[in-house]
This record gives C-alpha cells, structure tokens and sequence, in this order.
C-alpha cells in the first residue's frame, strides 16, 4: 500500500505540468498480474486491513472512472 501512496503522491505532483503524466496502466497490470498468479493464495494471505485497503482502491476507481466514461465516452 505504500508503494500506491508514493506512486499516487508523484502522480498528484506530476499533474502539475500535463507531459508528466504518469503510466498507470504498466504498474497495475504487474499488481493485477502478481495477484492472478496468486490465485486463491493470494486471498489467504490477505489480512482484514489489506482487504478493506482493496476494496476501497476499487470503490475509488469505479467512483472515478464509471462517472468519466459516462460523460466523455471511450477513446477512439
């Protein structure tokens, strides 16, 4: 969860200037991809505070992109 906390924290002083922006689609999918390849491993590992940590990065995201794709559609 730190590493999401540096990345977001360069993320937000990046936007300052908008050539800076940051990819975030290469650091998710190595997350995304370590957590898949963990299967149900991954689950058991997890603790309470690491699950509520999880489910509040995804209720960001959908409260965040559901809203944005709705207005400005996908891009060509």
């Amino acid at each position: 969860m730190l590493v999401l906390a540096v990345v977001a924290a360069v993320h937000v002083a990046a936007n300052a200037t908008p050539r800076f922006r940051l990819p975030w689609l290469p650091l998710l999918a190595v997350y995304a991809s370590h957590a898949l390849l963990g299967g149900l491993a991954t689950l058991r590992r997890i603790d309470r505070a690491g699950a509520i940590g999880a489910i509040a990065a995804l209720c960001f995201f959908f409260a965040v992109a559901i809203p944005y794709y709705a207005i400005f559609g996908g891009r060509p």
